[in-house]
């Protein structure tokens, strides 16, 4: 049996239902525009919001002030560059917080602050956290006397507490859920605290530390820290903004959607030698002049990310720091390098990691838990294909050897001290929520943390059987009562109709509605498709589909085999859910439609 018989087939559903203003839309912005603003909850095409939506400024991005903590902790450093204290940012390994360390430490040396330096754990040897023996090591050996934390710290209490004992202060900029008990430091700075009035909660971290750096600049600004050089110009930092925040996947809305609307502009012009080879060694020169939030995603940032995925996330910072071509050249070709180890490690995993989830699918598990000896740095890709696979909540786990005799409690057993300690991550499609599950099973984890989406943790080996059992459980008190329709959803923004004549103007006129990706996704229609002599395969393995309604081309990249089938099964005719895009060779710009997913086709379109 195969995983697509396996899997519960995702319920195709309109963002919203037509109405009498759907036609006002289509006639001021075009068909696919209008349908897609209409179908995004506007309702005038008139309105104020929507002007904002489609030019969003600068100008009008909230103050870091709003945040709690954020001036007590502005006060702070400013003590410090007075004092010339030693002053260590402190950040995780992942895009996020790379990209945050970058921009924070990149922008106090143009600021003239020198007595600074930075330092992340190591994602095998150290783990996601700020942990005390690090900041014991930052305190004696380095005099630090003031951490600032990047995309972590939120549940640092027992960091916190040692670096109090060490007299060392901490600064945390974060976004992470908080949880019952915080850290003891009067300088916590994340919208996502109780207490937290700013609605800036879908920052990310390199967001926080973005804003951290607005709200320094007006301080430093205040206090004449500018009157014999040139003040710093933030929008120069909007490039690193754009890495972290796109990969982090948190909501492009807000305040994002501003800074990332202008970021692309300076992300395209970057300075920064590193950022610039690496740009061109993954985006063709057709492609730059159009670069967006999903180039980003799919081209560039995944190439950084697998430095840290494969335990050398220092190559990715130093890349994104250094001031020379010819170490940016030398540092590309690692970590290009390295994606290659990356993607061959994850197809061997994935192989492992289907068999044991088709058990558990045939088994009838809500929440997919499996497990092996397995390189810790692609859990998460994994974990996410098992998740479009299956359409459940995923965790993949990788036995670790370890000593973990600091983190055994009082209760603990001494026949759990020195065993195999087991470390994931976790996946979720909507409307699932990785940490309301994990919760449920907290008895069986030594720690979790995360997103609704994403989250990671940590238990012993020993606890696996009931760390699945608690998840299914947990699943369905949450998930299966009459009340909660637990299909997952794929949503679209209206159909198309095979008469539609879309030119390269209607697909450009969507740039309007950009960044796509968390919060605000690419603009998906439905469109019904007859199998015949249109279709031919490219590799066995994609489909194209020619000479539709005025389009010159659908493509869908890995979807002939579902096709096949499909026809197999007698299917007729199939419905396809499409987005718009434009493919661009030689500066000769057509009109695409790449297919998303792909269904028999229904008695209704």
């Amino acid at each position: 049996m195969n995983s697509d018989s396996l899997q519960p087939t995702a319920k195709w559903k309109a963002r919203k239902a037509p109405d009498e203003n759907l036609e006002l839309f289509v006639s001021k912005f075009g068909n696919l525009l209008g349908k897609v603003l209409w179908s995004r909850g506007f309702n005038n095409p008139e309105a104020e919001n929507l002007k904002s939506f489609l030019d969003p400024k600068l100008q009008e991005i909230k103050s870091p002030s709003l945040m709690k903590n954020m001036d007590e902790s502005i006060e702070r450093l400013c003590l410090a560059i007075q004092k010339n204290e030693r002053v260590c940012i402190y950040s995780d390994y992942d895009m996020d917080g790379i990209a945050g360390l970058s921009l924070l430490y990149s922008f106090l040396k143009a600021c003239n602050i020198g007595n600074v330096m930075h330092f992340q754990p190591h994602r095998f040897d150290d783990g996601y956290g700020v942990h005390p023996a690090a900041l014991e090591k930052l305190a004696k050996e380095e005099n630090v006397s003031l951490v600032i934390t990047v995309d972590t710290g939120t549940t640092a209490v027992e960091a916190v507490e040692r670096a109090n004992e060490l007299g060392l202060d901490v600064i945390i900029t974060d976004h992470h859920a908080a949880k019952e008990i915080l850290p003891a430091t009067p300088w916590l700075i994340n919208p996502n605290q109780p207490g937290d009035t700013s609605e800036l909660g879908y920052l990310s971290g390199t967001g926080m530390a973005f804003y951290f750096c607005m709200a320094l600049r007006q301080k430093l600004r205040e206090q004449g820290h500018f009157k014999n050089f040139k003040e710093p110009d933030l929008r120069q930092w909007l490039d690193l903004f754009c890495l972290g925040t796109i990969g982090d996947v948190v909501d492009l809305r807000g305040d994002n959607r501003a800074l990332i609307r202008a970021g692309l502009g300076y992300l395209i012009n970057t300075s920064r030698p590193g950022l610039k080879v690496l740009i061109e060694s993954c985006v063709s020169a057709d492609q730059l002049s159009r670069l967006n939030a999903r180039d980003l995603a799919f081209s560039v940032i995944p190439k950084l990310n697998a430095a840290s995925r494969m335990g050398k996330a220092e190559l990715s910072t130093e890349l994104l720091l250094t001031p020379f071509r010819d170490r940016a050249e030398d540092l590309v070709e690692q970590i290009l390098e390295l994606n290659e180890i990356r993607s061959a490690t994850q197809n061997e995993i994935m192989i492992e990691a289907t068999a044991q989830a088709q058990e558990q699918s045939k088994s009838g598990a809500q929440v997919i838990v499996v497990c092996g000896e397995w390189h810790e740095g692609v859990l998460g890709i994994v974990a996410a294909k098992l998740v479009e696979e299956f359409s459940k909540p995923a965790i993949v786990l990788s036995k670790v050897s370890e000593e973990i005799e600091e983190e055994l409690n009082e209760e603990s057993t001494e026949q759990l001290r020195g065993s195999v300690s087991l470390r994931g991550s976790m996946r979720s499609p909507a409307p699932f929520h990785c940490l309301n599950l994990l919760a449920g099973a907290e008895q069986d984890l030594i720690q979790f943390g995360g997103h609704q989406a994403a989250a990671g943790m940590k238990l012993y080996e020993t606890e696996l059987d009931s760390l699945r059992a608690s998840l299914n459980s947990t699943f369905e008190r949450l998930y299966l009562g009459d009340n909660f329709d637990s299909s997952v959803e794929q949503s679209y923004d209206a159909e198309l109709s095979i008469n539609d004549d879309l030119k390269v103007n209607d697909v450009m006129s969507l740039a309007s509605a950009e960044p796509f990706g968390a919060g605000n996704p690419e603009p998906t229609f439905l469109i019904r498709a007859f199998p015949g002599e249109h279709f031919s395969f490219l590799k066995d393995r994609h489909l194209k589909v020619k000479n539709i309604f005025g389009v010159p081309e659908l493509i869908g990249f890995n979807h002939a085999k579902k096709f096949r089938e499909l026809c197999e099964a007698g299917a007729t005719a199939v419905d396809l859910l499409v987005v718009p895009e434009l493919n661009v060779f030689r500066n000769q710009a057509k009109a695409q439609l790449r297919i998303q997913a792909i269904r028999s086709a229904t008695p209704k379109l």
